[in-house]
């Protein structure tokens, strides 16, 4: 059976309704470094019911309260294990000469070290896009929210979804369809404010006038799919691995 927290980052990521189900995965998301000190009571407090609460205890696998909690710190001890043993002597400028190679972008080692950077100083990391390029973001997220960034999916039903100048906003689109349904349900919301970071196919969004992010990321090929998804797990694989070792460890 998978990791706890991949069972939980599974519901989360593709229910379609805002529920105490829900929120129980959002509470985790925050909680999750510290979960030798999430108790029943906390998660009631913050507006789960207990019968929600123990209800998908039993969804998860597991039998009550007592038992989540248990496995939920024997799934964060061994993702952190897993994450040392994987990511700790990674040679990732391989993995960023390659990434450098494929995308249009003239200064793009210098855009990932403020992308980097802006990572480490956000409260949020939203990941915007369609439902087969987020299953690629994955690993990220969880590796992330292990390191103790708040990852999560971008969700329209979810009220607590407004972007903030603290966030950190990736898009995900190879022809940027994704983020312009975004931008029309964020209508107040200049993207210019926050870090913002397209990864695209559409090389329209690298004209200064069509450009609404802070960064655009354009990879090679022209939507085809397979290409923008090898490309797309690149740059997720860049992100987490630096940011591992260059901020978590240090």
């Amino acid at each position: 059976m998978n990791l706890l927290i991949s069972r939980i980052l599974a519901y989360l990521n593709g229910t379609l309704i805002y529920d105490d189900y829900y929120r129980f995965c959002i509470y985790i998301v925050y909680h999750f470094p510290m979960c030798e000190d999430i108790t029943k009571q906390n998660m009631i407090d913050s507006g789960i019911k207990e019968e929600s609460i123990d209800q998908f205890c039993k969804l998860l696998g597991v039998d009550n309260f007592s038992g989540f909690q248990k496995e939920l710190i024997d799934s964060y001890l061994l993702r952190v294990n897993q994450i040392r043993t994987r990511l700790f002597d990674m040679r990732c400028p391989i993995m960023v000469e390659r990434l450098v190679q494929n995308c249009q972008n003239e200064n793009l080692e210098e855009e990932l070290e403020q992308i980097y950077t802006a990572i480490y100083h956000s409260k949020r990391i939203i990941l915007i896009g369609a439902m087969y390029p987020m299953s690629i973001g994955v690993e990220l997220q969880t590796d992330l929210i292990t390191c103790g960034k708040i990852v999560l999916n971008y969700n329209d039903y979810d009220p607590d979804m407004v972007l903030h100048k603290d966030d950190v906003v990736i898009f995900v689109s190879a022809t940027g369809r994704s983020m312009a349904e975004c931008l029309k349900a964020q209508n107040e919301v200049s993207l210019k404010q926050i870090t913002s970071i397209l990864v695209t196919q559409n090389k329209m969004y690298m004209l200064e006038e069509f450009k609404n992010t802070t960064h655009t990321i354009c990879v090679s090929g022209r939507y085809d799919g397979v290409e923008f998804n090898y490309h797309l797990m690149n740059f997720f694989d860049v992100l987490r691995i630096q940011y591992y070792q260059h901020y978590y460890i240090n």
